[in-house]
């Protein structure tokens, strides 16, 4: 789960071949993390073990919150939880998740283990995400490029405001333009 302003969001899913949903419906879903116990957490940096997700205890309510009536359809398999932040810096920019179908499955040595990928893997995130970023802005300075030689090449009026107005809706995604 990667954080997206006030959410989570499931990004990518391995479920069990007998889940009651499989993996393309769960991904997108999106949980707020404002008010949220598991999440206040996973922000300070703590992993967490529900023994049972169907139990008695802070977590395991706090679990049932979250997921709300998806507990007996999408996560209806699940009994045993283990949550771990994935962080970059001081920020934690998501989480990765474990369910098993076994209460009392996770332990802190899971937890130890989950939480040095979750390390890893959040770098491999921030890396991708920038990634995308340079990828952006160089598809914006090839386009603002390509707007430059076109209006220097043009003379005539007419076709200068038509060639600007079609580069600008290519630099710009926009309804209309108007000169």
């Amino acid at each position: 789960m990667l954080r997206e302003g006030n959410e989570v969001a499931l990004r990518a899913v391995i479920a069990p071949p007998d889940a009651a949903d499989d993996e393309s419906t769960s991904i997108g879903m999106r949980f707020p993390i404002e008010r949220a116990i598991l999440w206040d957490e996973i922000k300070a940096g703590r992993a967490v073990i529900i023994d049972d997700v169907r139990g008695d205890s802070r977590y395991a309510r706090a679990y049932r919150g979250a997921v709300g009536a998806r507990i007996d359809t999408t996560f209806q398999a699940v009994r045993s939880w283990l949550g771990v932040p994935m962080s970059h810096g001081d920020d934690v920019i998501g989480m990765l998740l474990l369910s098993r179908a076994t209460p009392n499955f996770y332990s802190e040595r899971h937890a130890q283990l989950v939480t040095a990928i979750a390390s890893q893997a959040a770098i491999a995130v921030e890396n991708a995400r920038l990634f995308e970023q340079a990828e952006d802005r160089t598809r914006e300075l090839s386009a603002l490029l390509r707007v430059s030689q076109s209006i220097a090449s043009t003379i005539a009026l007419n076709p200068l405001l038509a060639v600007l107005v079609e580069q600008l809706r290519t630099v710009v995604d926009c309804y209309g333009v108007t000169v």
